[in-house]
């Protein structure tokens, strides 16, 4: 009689155990499928941001000369202004874009809606200028600290290449 109730209790408790291992199993397969199905697509866009950026690094050409090396084309530095909008923080944006704006003497509406492409580098500007290059470069907004003292700090997201 004890084998048999012993029985029962271990037919009992493998059910219970059953049970609780389909719960988990139902539960692992529903995450699979929001991640998967539901989520998937956004979710691989936000991997792709993070894993992966496109740069172009450009040579320097040097000048073309005839046989009596005389210049026929003389390379001129210029540099190339580049949006990173990901990395753009939002406290900063509207005031970056407005410094941008008018520095390169773009419109506004355009730099914004360069900064808001979802992609993790944005050309912005061509052949800009060394002493505009240099304007961007110290470019600097001004916040308020935690004890109510003005501070000023470098922009993100901004990117200059020659």
């Amino acid at each position: 009689m004890a084998g048999m109730r012993s029985d029962a209790v271990i037919r009992k408790r493998i059910f219970y155990m059953m049970c609780a291992i389909m719960v988990v199993i139902v539960f692992l397969l529903g995450r699979i499928v929001k991640w998967q199905i539901i989520e998937g697509d956004e979710l691989k866009r936000l991997a792709q941001l993070q894993w992966s950026r496109e740069l172009s690094i450009e040579a320097y050409r040097g000048n073309i000369v005839d046989r009596n090396y005389n210049p026929l084309a003389v390379s001129v530095s210029s540099y190339t202004v580049i949006l990173q909008p990901t990395i753009i923080k939002d406290n900063e944006r509207e005031s970056l874009l407005q410094d941008l704006s008018e520095v390169l003497d773009m419109d506004y509406d355009t730099v914004e809606i360069t900064s808001y492409k979802k992609e993790s580098q944005v050309i912005l500007k061509y052949n800009v200028s060394a002493e505009q290059a240099e304007t961007i470069r110290l470019l600097k907004y001004k916040y308020f600290d935690e004890d109510g003292e003005e501070q000023e700090k470098s922009y993100s997201g901004v990117l200059l290449k020659r």
